[in-house]
């Protein structure tokens, strides 16, 4: 399994590769409180965000932590289709349901499940748009017409085709949302048309692996119920305008905005030749002559780790306390022989920081 994930991750990078999505939770949001609704269940804005367009989104619990997160596609201001994580969907409709009926009463606002509604497909990889433009031959796939986070409905097979342009590995990409009776035929119809392109479908260890690369979170893996956005540094994503959303109130509590939190960061073992297991420690800990005598103080602990084939090395995400100020500093990571690994601190992201790729 290993080499398969090694060989399909490089074919994603250097060619395309497809992904069958269909489980990732599917939500949709109708209803003239739409808009309201989706701004208080995110801590994103969507008041200014335009129809047709997308939008990653997260959202918290009352407690301020990451409860999911997942893209919103906004269709008008009061149809919205969200996607979730595909282990929490269950409960992120639950969520949403709950706070409809019991906080918000007065809104008209219906949530449903449209997740066997539609088989999903992510290709991505730098050949995906060449793939796009010869199985949607009368879709113009450029830049101008069709940028990155936004989507569109089209008509082929006889049915209702949705495309969104969007990424889960770095590399440009497009999610394709089609009925289940029509994902076969155009499953081999992608294929089909990329027989010379090097088209690799690929597994969920691949995505992980990839999506790591470039320092995308995966909820329930590098957050584990106390983690918030101002600790993974997607600040970004708080609406400073917002006058509410759930959780808003808990992220200006003073333990939350201690500069002394667990917080994301990126590691690289200083010898490339070593391995950084996940779930390991990370620790301070600088005597590498003798084994580790416990117990030890520890910083916090290994979320994701894989082997990059692109970078020739393992790269590694990690809660560690303080985790911002030490990014350029060394530490150390305990292994499975209680020895340790010493480490550099970067910031999470190991590939294309400035999403040129991405948006290519």
């Amino acid at each position: 399994m290993e080499q398969a994930v090694q060989r399909e991750s490089r074919q994603v990078r250097e060619s395309a590769g497809i992904l069958d999505g269909s489980t990732l939770g599917k939500i949709e949001i109708k209803g003239k409180d739409a808009l309201a609704f989706v701004n208080l269940i995110y801590t994103n804005g969507f008041t200014k965000m335009k129809p047709m367009t997308a939008r990653y989104a997260l959202m918290l619990g009352e407690d301020g932590m990451v409860k999911d997160d997942g893209i919103v596609c906004k269709i008008n201001d009061q149809h919205f289709i969200t996607t979730t994580t595909t282990g929490g969907a269950a409960n992120v409709l639950a969520h949403m349901e709950e706070y409809a009926q019991t906080e918000w009463p007065d809104m008209n606002v219906y949530m449903n499940s449209i997740t066997e509604q539609f088989s999903t497909f992510n290709i991505s990889g730098p050949k995906a748009r060449t793939i796009m433009s010869r199985v949607f031959n009368n879709v113009d796939f450029s830049n101008e017409k069709f940028p990155f986070m936004t989507f569109n409905n089209f008509n082929y097979l006889n049915t209702k085709v949705r495309i969104l342009r969007a990424s889960f590995t770095g590399e440009p990409g497009y999610e394709i949302y089609v009925s289940p009776k029509h994902a076969l035929t155009l499953w081999e119809r992608i294929f089909y048309y990329s027989k010379d392109l090097d088209l690799v479908p690929y597994g969920t260890e691949t995505m992980h692996l990839l999506r790591a690369e470039k320092g995308y979170i995966l909820v329930g893996q590098d957050t584990d119920g106390t983690v918030t956005p101002i600790d993974l540094n997607l600040n970004w994503m708080i609406g400073k305008k917002k006058k509410d959303f759930i959780g808003k109130r808990s992220l200006t509590r003073s333990d939350i905005i201690s500069s002394d939190r667990k917080q994301l960061v990126g590691l690289v073992p200083l010898n490339k030749a070593y391995g950084i297991e996940e779930g390991q420690h990370v620790i301070e800990e600088k005597n590498l002559n003798t084994p580790i005598k416990r117990p030890v103080k520890m910083l916090g602990h290994v979320t994701s780790s894989y082997f990059s084939p692109t970078l020739n090395h393992s790269v590694a995400m990690a809660l560690i306390k303080g985790g911002n100020r030490k990014i350029g500093s060394q530490l150390y990571v305990s292994t499975s022989d209680l020895n340790v690994i010493p480490v550099e601190v970067v910031k999470p992201n190991f590939i294309d920081p400035k999403n040129e790729r991405l948006t290519s």
